[in-house]
């Protein structure tokens, strides 16, 4: 899971240190600031045995999205993980803002392993017809740029998204015409389908590289070929690979390291605050 929840356990108090909490009446006082510490606590946990482990290291995205919900007297329910948009623990009081993809579905991925689900980027080219309903895109690294973490940076996504005219809703620019104008601007940066025999489908979504044609050619000249002022690249590479579901394997342990990060705090957590309420009654 991307994300940890915690209910209240005093089994690791003594019986003793319960009743007296109890006794003046602040069990649940005590509980919310010892699980709000804990919790914390398994934060700080999880980004020191994680992000190392991540390729390239965690971007700042990743590292924003994982933070920890306190609890409090009246809800006894403290949570650790990453941002996980509409899934993440609203009812303790989160409420996520809809930008990007939330750090902590592409998280618990890597934390549980199994099947990816589909991206934006997927859902409109299958919305355009582009690829089908059950097929998926990966980068290939010798035909786009990457971070360090191996992945194609968003604002790529959606130029490639322009080029072959599957581009809409909010933060997309029109799909690219086929004018003089927006071919000699996108020359340097083109993207197109390619399709395998018929009824293959999609197989790769291609970049055009290399020089452009010599001039001389094409229509009026009384020479076969495009006319320069075409400037297309005439070589191409693939650039995103059209296939079937990607499958993860198990990254991290993210439960693991949290419960026991927040098992080992939680009753020093709980002896000290019990500790500052009873001080507070002889003030």
């Amino acid at each position: 899971m991307a994300s940890v929840q915690f209910s209240v356990d005093a089994s690791e108090i003594s019986k003793a240190a319960r009743f007296l909490a109890e006794s003046i009446g602040k069990m649940d006082k005590i509980s919310a600031i010892a699980m709000s510490k804990a919790a914390a606590s398994a934060k700080d946990r999880l980004a020191a045995d994680v992000f190392p482990q991540i390729k390239g290291g965690p971007t700042n995205w990743t590292t924003r999205g994982l933070r920890y919900w306190r609890a409090d007297r009246d809800r006894l329910v403290a949570a650790v993980g990453w941002n996980y948009g509409d899934n993440s623990p609203t009812d303790i009081g989160f409420t996520p803002k809809a930008i990007g993809v939330p750090s902590g579905r592409y998280m618990e991925i890597l934390s549980r392993g199994g099947d990816r689900s589909y991206k934006s980027t997927e859902r409109k080219m299958r919305q355009a017809g582009l690829i089908r309903g059950d097929q998926f895109i990966t980068p290939a690294s010798g035909g786009v740029a990457l971070n360090a973490q191996g992945n194609l940076p968003g604002p790529e996504y959606r130029r490639i998204l322009s080029r072959i005219r599957a581009a809409s809703g909010s933060g997309y620019n029109s799909n690219a015409s086929g004018s003089r104008r927006s071919r000699s601007r996108r020359q340097k940066s083109d993207y197109f389908m390619m399709y395998g025999e018929l009824g293959e489908g999609a197989r790769f979504v291609a970049h055009r590289v290399g020089p452009g044609p010599k001039g001389g050619t094409g229509k009026g000249s009384g020479q076969r070929g495009r006319p320069r002022t075409v400037g297309y690249q005439r070589g191409f590479v693939p650039a995103l690979f059209v296939t079937d579901q990607p499958n993860y394997e198990r990254k991290f342990d993210i439960q693991g390291i949290a419960w026991g990060e927040y098992q080992r705090v939680f009753p020093n957590q709980f002896m000290s605050a019990l500790d500052v309420e009873i001080k507070n009654l002889y003030k």
